[in-house]
């Protein structure tokens, strides 16, 4: 009798053991999943023109790329216009924090559903560790 119970609490233990490495593998596996997209989107070897380029094609320019310019142009001036406006310092400050503070939320509310799901994901994976350790001893207690 001593034996089994000897085998039930390392077969209780080794599942722990697992479901631990599984959470642990899992969330870096998402961390690092994340990370790759990131570097994905940003680099040139995925862009269009630069699959485009390889094949030996290139992008038709129409009417959009003189506007895109024109509008980044605008911006450029505006915010030359902020930088070389008769305003005081605190309030041209104030006004950067503000323009800034909104880009962040914007991007954070971009990034807010992959995080999400990766969590989403981590607790499934609980779960399921969880439900296999319960199971295991269920089937070994006597």
């Amino acid at each position: 009798m001593n034996s089994i119970s000897k085998t039930t609490d390392h077969a209780t233990q080794t599942m722990k053991d697992a479901a631990s490495h599984a959470r642990e593998n899992l969330h870096e596996f998402g961390s690092q999943l994340l990370q790759v997209l990131d570097r994905a989107r940003d680099s040139e070897v995925f862009s269009l023109d630069s699959l485009l380029q390889r094949a030996g094609l290139q992008r038709r320019t129409g009417a959009g790329q003189p506007i895109a310019y024109f509008a980044a142009g605008v911006m450029v001036g505006a915010g030359a216009g902020l930088l070389f406006a008769p305003t005081s310092g605190s309030k041209l400050r104030e006004n950067i924090a503000n323009l800034v503070s909104a880009e962040v939320d914007k991007l954070a509310s971009i990034f807010r559903p992959a995080t999400k799901r990766v969590e989403e994901v981590v607790e499934e994976a609980d779960a399921v560790a969880k439900n296999l350790e319960n199971g295991v001893r269920h089937d070994v207690a006597p």
